[in-house]
């Protein structure tokens, strides 16, 4: 059978929850942000209405494959926003599935939210993303009661590396919001004890440690550091201001982004295990009418705005400078939020202060805005593969220099479905070709049609990850090599947007990654620090 296989359009439902948000209206600021969220989350989950998604066809394409990172990019998925087909895996190097919570027995609830991780992972394969299966307790009584017992932390670390160990996750983040002072050694012996069983293990810390009640710079010695960069002003607060300051002083206050980094690498926290997390969501305050000053007096509780919304607005937004923040007045508001200016500057101080790198709660509160990945893998992404010490040719014959150029072009990754049949496709350009030799290199093992052809076909089994080497053939030898991937998620994955392609012949359609046959490129796995993994 010769071109496309046409492949049916189906469709699946979602929870829209996000654009259905009344305010959020809480008055005080712990347990912190993500408790915030996910509370709000909850009261309307049951009454959340549900929206047919738009149709779409398999094979679709997926981002091209980055160049390896140079630092971290760690993000949030929470349930409520859960489209994993709509993660800019691109720009990522980790992803945690938010959330499960903890009791104070140290069992786990229910675990369903981390049901996506076979899809997370097949997603991220192509990327080299690791997935985080994250961990939840909000209330300082339950910590206190938790941590407190030995046989309880002892149950919940078997739990999570159980979990960890039945869904092929790469690690767990911990997020305990509230902690108890008087629990500062149980945590540090709770997480010493995870860390022995579990590879990767990521702790989300607050911005600002009011009670002493993290001991970061033992911990630092089990676990990376996702600080929570946000809710310096937060729902309750009596004043307007930043979410989010980078630097503080005057009206802004005084605590800010890069205080709370100072604070803590005075504390002995090594850089190369801290990680900022910025936030994709601002604030909106009701103030007295025609009040347009900084940190103006709030006249009711805020409510969060997310990134898609403020950046949708076409007005042009003030310049707080001290705090390097955009904010907008209102004929009774202030609007305080982020923009691809805000996160710039964070970035690069982050990557100034030597950090592990960055992160974001939460995943796709921006909806997709291509300029702000677009800067965030500019940062954190090498500009060119053969910078981190040239390509590996060992396996690759000489160029001839008399012969022209030729380069080797595969489809960009493609998204499919268990039961679809995916069409591999390569084609080179500037010298003629023999014939092919397909290999596969990762994923349940299939059998190609013809494994011999430029674009050879197979049945998608299961849900994961399938990934290939091709090879132009001449007179018998290899002219280079590339490598092709095909991602299969389950019907609950929900892709959200339309029709892209009919099917997968047609080369163009996909989009190029372009390789030189006179060279092998292999990816590396994205730089991580040394002890990022378990010794």
């Amino acid at each position: 059978m010769d071109g496309a296989i046409a492949l049916a359009c189906w469709r699946s439902q979602i929870v829209a929850i996000a654009g259905l948000l009344p305010p959020l209206a809480l008055a005080a600021p712990l347990p912190g942000p993500h408790a915030e969220h996910a509370a709000q989350f909850e009261r309307l989950e049951g009454a959340a209405a549900s929206t047919p998604a738009a149709a779409w066809h398999a094979p679709r394409v997926l981002p091209a494959r980055p160049p390896p990172a140079t630092h971290r990019v760690y993000g949030y998925l929470a349930w409520w926003d859960d489209d994993l087909t709509t993660v800019p895996w691109d720009a990522l190097t980790d992803l945690a599935l938010f959330q499960v919570e903890v009791a104070a027995d140290g069992t786990l609830g229910s675990t369903a939210h981390w049901d996506a991780t076979a899809d997370a992972l097949a997603l991220a394969a192509p990327y080299d993303v690791a997935i985080h299966l994250c961990v939840t307790q909000f209330d300082t009584a339950t910590l206190r009661t938790l941590l407190g017992s030995a046989t309880a932390r002892a149950r919940l670390v078997t739990a999570l590396a159980d979990a960890v160990d039945a869904r092929g996750a790469d690690g767990v983040n911990i997020d305990f919001e509230g902690m108890p002072a008087d629990r500062r050694d149980e945590m540090v012996a709770f997480v010493q004890a995870l860390a022995a069983e579990v590879d990767e293990v990521v702790l989300a810390i607050p911005a600002v440690d009011w009670s002493d009640a993290w001991d970061l710079a033992a911990l630092d010695d089990h676990a990376d550091l996702f600080l929570m960069g946000y809710a310096y002003h937060y729902a309750g607060s009596s004043r307007t201001g930043p979410n989010d300051p980078l630097f503080h002083g005057g009206d802004v206050g005084s605590i800010s982004l890069s205080r709370s980094i100072q604070t803590y690498l005075g504390d002995g926290v090594d850089p190369a295990r801290l990680i900022l997390g910025l936030p994709l969501y601002g604030y909106r305050w009701p103030v007295a009418a025609g009040d347009d000053a900084v940190g103006a007096t709030t006249t009711g509780s805020g409510s969060a705005v997310f990134w898609s919304e403020t950046a949708a607005d076409p007005s042009a937004p003030r310049w707080e400078s001290v705090s390097h923040t955009p904010w907008r007045v209102g004929a009774s508001t202030q609007t305080w939020f982020a923009t691809v200016r805000s996160v710039t500057d964070r970035i690069d101080h982050a990557l100034t202060m030597d950090l592990a790198g960055i992160g974001f709660w939460a995943l796709n509160y921006d909806d997709g805005d291509d300029a702000l990945w677009t800067v965030v893998r500019d940062r954190t992404r090498l500009d060119d593969p053969e910078d981190e010490g040239g390509p590996d040719d060992s396996d690759t014959p000489p160029a001839d220099s008399a012969s022209p150029t030729a380069t080797l072009r595969v489809g960009e990754p493609l998204l499919v479905r268990p039961g679809d049949i995916a069409v591999l496709q390569a084609a080179v350009d500037g010298r003629d070709v023999d014939g092919w030799r397909w290999t596969q290199t990762a994923g349940q093992a299939v059998t190609l049609d013809d494994p011999h052809a430029r674009a050879p076909r197979f049945l998608v089994p299961a849900v994961g990850s399938y990934a290939f080497e091709v090879e132009p053939l001449m007179a018998g030898e290899a002219l280079g090599r590339a490598d092709a991937w095909v991602v299969a998620i389950s019907p609950a994955g929900r892709p959200r947007s339309g029709c892209d392609t009919g099917g997968a012949s047609a080369l163009g359609l996909l989009g190029l990654l372009t390789v030189l046959t006179a060279s092998t490129r292999r990816r590396p796995r994205p730089v991580r620090h040394e002890h990022d993994r378990r010794r």
